[in-house]
């Protein structure tokens, strides 16, 4: 992808101007939800290097981030060669979660993308969940008063679907290239897994909406089997790892729309 330009609305908010390339998307030309998680993973890693909370800042105090849920509203179609407006800014912490949200719009001021995602500090050492009074992130002491457009940060995925039964799909063994920094599989090859165990890839209809939510690591050999099952218009996901679910993924497709 081709990053144009970028300019700082503050400390708070980074604001970019982005054009998506070929690889960003699938064969009949729809985004990959991966590409997008890989971006905004990447931009919002950039804005926590200069919060003084990035990843190497972090490292030094035996921690990392850890994202838990996300998820993607998808008003309009994006496009390749086509310039658009990102911003991403982080909320309110609450108790332990950050959460953080993303916005693309075209050059009119349309808003063709929203996502919002939350995270969490883990301990490098052991894997645990970080008391964040115990840190030093005064970087994001300004994250108090940002505007969010979702009523509830708590992304909502039934707790049912962890044991749901369904279609078994196929399983993926977890390869070298799909690590992250950490040793785990990184969170974008989830939605990768998940858009392929899906029975029907909706070449006609326009993905209105994904949500994710990541229920524990993987590494290097692990194999992750996947269950399909619906839920009214919802096409739903599980990975699991030796029977305990991984991750959930759900996919909600409607009319193809332009613009």
């Amino acid at each position: 992808r081709d990053v144009l330009g970028s300019r700082g609305l503050g400390d708070v908010y980074k604001r970019q101007t982005i054009r998506f390339a070929y690889s960003d998307f699938d064969t009949y030309d729809h985004i990959l939800p991966s590409s997008l998680q890989r971006f905004f993973q990447d931009i919002a890693g950039e804005q926590c290097d200069k919060l003084n909370v990035g990843y190497l800042d972090l490292l030094k105090q035996d921690a990392l981030w850890i994202v838990s849920k996300m998820q993607i509203d998808f008003f309009y179609q994006l496009k390749y060669d086509e310039d658009y407006i990102f911003k991403t800014w982080p909320l309110k912490r609450r108790m332990f979660y950050f959460p953080r949200e993303f916005e693309i719009s075209d050059k009119k001021g349309n808003v063709i993308v929203r996502c919002i995602s939350t995270w969490h500090i883990f301990s490098n050492s052991d894997r645990k969940l970080i008391n964040p009074k115990n840190m030093n992130l005064s970087g994001l002491d300004k994250a108090e008063e940002n505007q969010s457009f979702y009523e509830n940060w708590n992304i909502d995925i039934l707790k049912e679907y962890e044991t749901q039964t369904g279609q078994n799909m196929f399983s993926h063994k977890v390869m070298f290239t799909e690590l992250d920094h950490n040793g785990h599989l990184n969170n974008t090859h989830y939605s990768d897994i998940a858009l392929n165990s899906l029975p029907e890839h909706h070449k006609n209809e326009f993905l209105s909406q994904m949500k994710i939510i990541f229920l524990s690591e993987c590494k290097l050999n692990d194999i992750i089997n996947t269950i399909f099952f619906k839920d009214s218009d919802i096409d739903v996901i599980r990975g699991e790892k030796n029977e305990h679910p991984v991750f959930i993924a759900m996919f909600k497709y409607g009319e193809k729309n332009g613009k």
